[in-house]
């Protein structure tokens, strides 16, 4: 077998593989693609209540550390329990979706 032709089967295995590879591709349904959003959309939700419900607790530290004039003690204990409730607003996410998912999971086993 000459080069040109090695080459040649070569190009024709790449150009089949490169065609099953856009037909795949084609396949993939909307909803597949909704879901992806959806989960990217909840990531986005939960790192902005976390990250907002620790910045409500600073804000709220330092408006008591200013009128009651206890700097830095209201800002430490305003940050920390803005940290706590963004883990408990995290966890109470995380136990509604394992609930909704075994719902889901038992629905599907009656079915």
């Amino acid at each position: 077998m000459s080069d040109n032709e090695e080459l040649e089967k070569r190009s024709r295995l790449l150009k089949s593989k490169i065609q099953k590879h856009l037909e795949k591709d084609e396949d993939t349904s909307s909803e597949d693609r909704k879901a992806g959003y959806q989960a990217y959309n909840e990531g986005f939700r939960l790192v902005i209540e976390f990250t907002t419900a620790i910045l409500v607790g600073g804000a709220l530290g330092y408006f008591i550390d200013t009128n009651f004039r206890t700097l830095p003690g209201g800002l430490i204990i305003g940050i920390i329990l803005g940290f706590v409730t963004g883990v408990y607003n995290l966890m109470r996410y995380g136990n509604d979706k394992a609930l909704e998912q075994s719902s889901t999971v038992s629905n599907e086993d009656k079915n």
